[in-house]
């Protein structure tokens, strides 16, 4: 009778090329990734600008926000309604609601080119001003009571108001 031995199949050979297989793609993932990553590069802010997203409490955060809804929804080849009228309409900031005090308790007011939230609660958010020019908005803040001499941009400036602007960059996530 004729006995021939058969050793059984070695995983541990298959188990190491395939070790040495992830190996090699972990290793040229980590390395493709480090050469084309990019650092996300911070948009250049004028002295009188501050970044929305980074630079706001909470609640300006919030008012910011609702300013600029507001912007699109108001109808700008017609006077400008009142804070009361929008008020009227449900359309924050200007309505006087329950969120209203925690926001910063701000009394609107129209002026020409726009309209001033003066901050009741300056602690909780600055006094606001909705700048509208032509198919623009832009929305400045300032830590007062006290309402800007006028809505151009070298008076707010001048007074110390900034506006808060918004930037995207690869390097946002929220």
């Amino acid at each position: 009778m004729h006995r021939q031995r058969v050793a059984a199949a070695g995983a541990g050979r298959e188990a190491g090329w395939v070790a040495l297989a992830a190996l090699v793609i972990v290793v040229a993932a980590a390395s493709w990734i480090g050469l084309r990553g990019q650092t996300p590069e911070a948009a250049a802010l004028a002295p009188y600008q501050i970044d929305a997203r980074t630079a706001l409490t909470p609640a300006e955060q919030g008012i910011f926000a609702d300013l600029r809804l507001v912007a699109l929804e108001l109808d700008r080849t017609a006077p400008l309604p009142g804070p009361d009228e929008l008020g009227a309409e449900g359309l924050p900031p200007f309505v006087a609601d329950a969120s209203w005090r925690a926001r910063g308790g701000h009394r609107w007011h129209a002026v020409d080119g726009g309209y001033v939230g003066l901050s009741a609660y300056a602690e909780v958010a600055a006094s606001m001003v909705l700048r509208l020019e032509g198919e623009g908005a832009e929305v400045w803040l300032k830590p007062t009571h006290t309402p800007p001499a006028g809505l151009d941009e070298a008076t707010l400036i001048a007074e110390g108001w900034k506006q808060a602007v918004t930037s995207f960059s690869a390097g946002v996530t929220r």
